[in-house]
């Protein structure tokens, strides 16, 4: 019935399938330093998205969804070609949570015979994420980046970057928040998007 609803060109929302806990994107744990989240960021979740066909998931998927965010850690005077001041204390953010993307529509990709179905694209998927979060059990415990195991998988129906975040963005704030217990815009966390992508995507 999910993916039916995502089927449908008119559908203008998210569907979670599968979450690493139920509280997901947040911090399974309240303190930072046992979530690896530093206290900066407790109002900020900063989610990685890998938006892919999954047709089917490969190493080089897995390998971009288990990336780090680049400027974690860094200065300024480490990036040689940086033109501006030093980022900001958001602009520093380390990924808080992962999330695995599959859209009904793409605007490269058509179905072809052979092809994954979206059922058994989803079920990958969800196999990816608990390989995930199984390896990054071990990093979390000598304060590694843990955001791995905070993952979810999840489909929408919109074939442009700009559009998902659009979706995303408006169901965090309108949807996903709420569900979790917050109230009012003043104790809602901000919600920060990195779209994860391959070099045949940048090319395309």
């Amino acid at each position: 019935a999910a993916l039916a609803r995502v089927a449908d060109p008119s559908y203008d929302s998210v569907e979670l399938f599968h979450a690493s806990h139920s509280r997901w994107p947040l911090a399974t744990d309240t303190n930072s330093a046992a979530s690896g989240i530093p206290q900066s960021s407790k109002s900020r979740i900063h989610i990685a998205v890998f938006d892919s066909s999954y047709n089917p998931p490969t190493r080089a998927h897995f390998a971009i969804s288990m990336t780090s965010f680049p400027s974690a850690g860094l200065s300024s005077s480490s990036l040689e070609i940086r033109q501006r001041d030093e980022p900001s204390e958001e602009e520093r953010d380390p990924y808080t949570a992962r999330l695995l993307l599959l859209s009904a529509r793409n605007v490269d990709k058509t179905l072809k015979p052979g092809d994954a179905t979206f059922d058994q694209r989803i079920e990958m998927m969800h196999l990816q994420a608990l390989d995930m979060e199984e390896r990054r059990a071990a990093a979390q415990a000598v304060g590694e980046d843990s955001s791995c195991k905070n993952v979810a998988v999840a489909a929408l129906n919109h074939p442009t970057f700009v559009g998902k975040s659009d979706i995303l963005l408006r169901w965090f704030r309108e949807r996903r928040m709420a569900e979790l217990g917050f109230k009012n815009a003043d104790e809602t966390p901000s919600i920060r998007l990195t779209f994860l992508i391959g070099t045949d995507t940048l090319t395309r």
